[in-house]
């Protein structure tokens, strides 16, 4: 995931943003990416109707050929948990608990990547006590951690904070957290933000996965940029981060926020990494 995604810094990985086709019954959206050093390309389809379906296809660049297909959300969700683990792996950062607004099938792969990182308790929050605690509950038993449901409200315990819900409005503001790393992957329009512009202001570094999508599909970077405070020019996108240029890591005291859209290249980088596990266990088989 961290070369990948690196390498559009030196354009061996190039990326299509995500374009949007519209009628009366829905919304298709496509995306696509290559990298020239493993070989790989990847494209991916998802319609926005009566439900949301996925399709990705992994190319393999040297025989112009398709070789695998993906089906569904879980694939999505894989994708978006191995971001948040490689970018909180990357910088250093560790906690022993953390907190997920939210919960959802997203919120879900969050969990398995917070618990993958030895994070041993992870609590839950949302508007919904009764989806929040069976949520809470399957989490714990799933993933070995131990997990309780809070009520919406006070979270300055956490130095760990995702937020992954389809909120309209900014559900996580300045005075409800201290310092540390938030996490936010739920909205992907600009009429979504789970965060307001104050703490967008506030935080030490805000990061991207990619500029050019931020820009038209987060509400977070939308008020931020309305707000004054911040030029795009001072959010740092995650190929610079991962890449090394003016890179921000942790410290004490300080707030970190990482708002993730999405980008083909993040699909790329796990399409390849499940492809060439299939690939190994079959040689082996």
């Amino acid at each position: 995931m961290i070369k990948v995604i690196a390498d559009i810094e030196e354009s061996k990985t190039k990326v299509l943003s995500r374009k949007r086709i519209s009628s009366e019954l829905g919304v298709l959206d496509l995306m696509g990416a290559l990298n020239d050093d493993i070989k790989q390309a990847v494209t991916k389809t998802y319609f926005y109707g009566k439900d949301l379906k996925f399709s990705v296809s992994l190319f393999d660049m040297e025989k112009s050929e398709p070789v695998a297909l993906f089906l569904g959300k879980e694939f999505t969700r894989i994708r978006t948990a191995s971001v948040t683990f490689s970018f909180l792996r990357f910088i250093n950062f560790h906690a022993k608990e953390a907190l997920i607004v939210g919960y959802g099938y997203q919120a879900y792969g969050q969990a398995m990547a917070l618990s993958s990182l030895g994070i041993k308790r992870i609590d839950v929050a949302g508007r919904d006590p009764i989806k929040g605690g069976k949520f809470s509950e399957a989490i714990g038993n799933d993933l070995n951690v131990e997990s309780s449901y809070i009520n919406f409200g006070d979270f300055r315990n956490y130095k760990l904070i995702v937020t992954a819900t389809s909120s309209p409005t900014p559900i996580l503001k300045r005075e409800q957290i201290n310092d540390g790393v938030i996490i936010a992957i739920g909205s992907y329009k600009r009429e979504m933000s789970e965060i307001e512009p104050r703490l967008m202001c506030e935080a030490e570094s805000v990061i991207v996965d990619s500029k050019d999508q931020a820009v038209t599909e987060s509400g977070e970077i939308a008020g931020l940029l309305d707000s004054g405070c911040r030029s795009m020019e001072e959010v740092q996108s995650l190929s610079e981060l991962f890449y090394g240029r003016n890179m921000r890591k942790y410290s004490e005291g300080s707030i970190i926020i990482f708002k993730s859209v999405g980008m083909a290249a993040e699909d790329l980088a796990t399409a390849s990494s499940i492809y060439s596990r299939i690939e190994e266990s079959g040689k082996h088989s």
